[in-house]
């Protein structure tokens, strides 16, 4: 088992999100590419109607909160 894992958990159980953050969040190479297609999700956003609300689908550990804090995250489990 990795170092820092949840033993005992699946890749995708929701109560590892916070781990996976940290694990993307510390490889500088992921990090910014989940930076830049964030960047153009945000600008994408931007040129919406305002009075509209944002959803993001399958949002996994939400990054794009980040770039778009008003932005609704879901995620769909089994």
């Amino acid at each position: 088992m990795a170092q820092g894992s949840t033993p005992g958990l699946a890749l995708d159980d929701p109560r590892r999100a916070g781990e996976l953050v940290a694990r993307i969040r510390s490889k500088p190479a992921l990090r910014a590419w989940y930076e830049e297609m964030y960047r153009r999700y945000a600008n994408v956003l931007a040129r919406c109607p305002a009075d509209g609300v944002a959803i993001e689908l399958g949002s996994g550990a939400g990054f794009a909160r980040d770039v778009a804090p008003d932005l609704v995250t879901t995620d769909v489990l089994p």
